[in-house]
């Protein structure tokens, strides 16, 4: 949702017109049209403003923040309201549910939550078969997966290789590096104790 379409929501929900918003905030309602159709933004104080006057966190109006907790619950009540997100309680614990009902008729929310456990099963590691080298591999295929969503695939490409069998040499002269280091300073220690002994 943009911030014109939040603050459309808002103003509507206070019962306001475009008019009576912009007055509030000392703007025509045809600029207040600009902003809620996304000709223009506003900038953070007159984004403040409009919040103030339509008696709304800013954040309830703002882009998504990821770092702030507040920020990501008006993100939460946002699929809420658009995809039919339902927060439940069990015990101790709180889920966040997208319900099959209510989305697989029309709702392609559903489709895109098939498709993300369906790539985690994919690449789900199992810890009493998978080695070390096959753990890594499955967790770099599913990270290839969500860089390209929604055109990620699961199935490595030859660019995929060749890009894991780089990843792998830069690896090993890195590890070869370190061990020659060690190699130089291990011969080092013995020369200064026979030194030492003359």
């Amino acid at each position: 949702m943009t911030i014109g379409e939040k603050i459309r929501n808002a103003r509507i929900f206070r019962n306001m017109t475009q008019a009576e918003l912009g007055k509030l905030v000392g703007l025509s309602g045809d600029r207040i049209r600009q902003y809620e159709n996304g000709v223009r933004n506003p900038k953070q104080p007159l984004l403040q403003s409009i919040a103030d006057a339509l008696h709304v966190n800013i954040l309830a109006l703002s882009e998504i923040d990821l770092s702030n907790e507040d920020s990501i619950m008006h993100a939460l009540f946002e699929l809420e309201a658009t995809k039919h997100l339902r927060l439940e309680k069990d015990g101790k614990d709180y889920t966040l549910r997208f319900s099959a009902i209510d989305m697989q008729q029309q709702n392609p929310m559903f489709y895109a939550l098939e498709r993300w456990y369906e790539a985690k099963e994919v690449t789900k590691p199992i810890f009493d078969d998978d080695d070390a080298d096959s753990f890594q591999k499955k967790k770099d295929l599913y990270q290839n997966w969500k860089f390209n969503y929604p055109n990620g695939r699961l199935v490595p490409t030859e660019s995929d290789k060749r890009l894991l069998q780089y990843q792998k040499l830069m690896q090993l002269r890195q590890e070869t590096a370190e061990l020659e280091k060690e190699l130089v300073e291990a011969e080092e220690i013995p020369s200064q104790s026979d030194d030492a002994k003359e």
